[in-house]
C-alpha cells in the first residue's frame, strides 16, 4: 500500500472514529499496536489484528 496524505486521513478519521475494523483495515496481520493505557506501568501492547 502506498501511503498518501489521503491514506493518513482514512486511517485518523476511523482512529477518531473508535472503528476498530476499520483502522485494522491499514495494519498487517502481525502488527504491534503499544497503548498507552492499560494494566502494566508502560500500558498494554496488542500483537497482531485479532
Amino acid at each position: 500500500m502506498k501511503v498518501t496524505v489521503d491514506t493518513l486521513k482514512q486511517i485518523l478519521e476511523a482512529f477518531n472514529r473508535h472503528d476498530l475494523d476499520a483502522t485494522m483495515e491499514f495494519f498487517s496481520d502481525d502488527c504491534t499496536f503499544d497503548f498507552p493505557r492499560g494494566p502494566e506501568s508502560w500500558g498494554q501492547r496488542f500483537i497482531g489484528k485479532a
